[in-house]
């Protein structure tokens, strides 16, 4: 199993680890929900599993309902993953070196070496949409998920899993992608029909969503998209009179 940016959406079962009860846009195919509590820290990057027994418990109470013969997905917290869209004037053919030069580009954001971290990424342009996770964190992941008793292929961070639903019923849209969880929020932007800029981060305490939308548009000015959808807790989006902008 790897870390994944989200690209060939085709498995009908999708997983999602989360601390809370959601809402959750699932597209095509069967969604389990697997609401964690404190068993997960999503801010806990090398070792977020923090309640053994009970992670365990949710996982083989969802394994059992899980059809064998399909493959499925796994997804997590965009906090436990560092992203960013990176650009380059000239992105190199050859495949070495152009695993060189983005993770030359991704230690300067990365909070330790390249080698550390599990790294995908994909290329549209001149840019790059790139995700990092600790190999320690996937490798506990990957113990417990084994209780699953099913072929899971891959993790990908919740708000590329959006990202991806979108762009393939939208393929040249453009729209902010804002997702609301517990204790963080994801923000992506889709210019053209590509990711071209990505905002994980820890919520802070009295900043409100319509706040986090007018840091968004102050960050990008006139590139700011007019269109936003919102995924995560529905009842704080409605209490912020956002209106019901899901993606339907």
């Amino acid at each position: 199993m790897k870390l994944e940016t989200g690209k060939g959406m085709g498995m009908e079962q999708t997983i999602v680890l989360t601390e809370s009860e959601l809402q959750f846009y699932s597209g095509t195919g069967t969604v389990h929900a697997v609401s964690l509590g404190g068993a997960l820290d999503p801010f806990t990057l090398d070792h977020p599993i923090r309640g053994k027994k009970v992670f365990e418990e949710a996982l083989t109470s969802v394994g059992r309902r899980l059809n064998r013969r399909k493959g499925c997905r796994v997804l997590l917290p965009d906090s436990l993953v560092f992203a960013k869209v990176l650009s380059f004037d000239k992105i190199p053919f050859s495949l070495n070196k152009r695993d060189e030069m983005i993770k030359w580009k991704m230690e300067a954001f990365l909070p330790g070496r390249v080698g550390a971290f599990n790294v995908q990424y994909d290329i549209s342009g001149d840019s790059v949409l790139v995700a990092a996770m600790p190999k320690s964190t996937v490798l506990e992941l990957e113990e417990e998920l084994a209780l699953l008793n099913a072929r899971c292929f891959s993790l990908i961070p919740e708000s590329f899993y959006y990202a991806n639903l979108f762009l393939e019923r939208e393929r040249g849209g453009n729209s902010v992608l804002l997702t609301n969880r517990s204790r963080h929020f994801s923000g992506l932007v889709i210019q053209n029909g590509r990711v071209s800029f990505v905002r994980f981060r820890k919520k802070i305490e009295g900043v409100s969503l319509k706040q986090e939308l007018d840091m968004f548009s102050e960050i990008l000015g006139e590139d700011m998209p007019g269109r936003v959808l919102l995924f995560g807790e529905k009842a704080e989006i409605e209490a912020e009179n956002m209106g019901d902008r899901w993606l339907q």
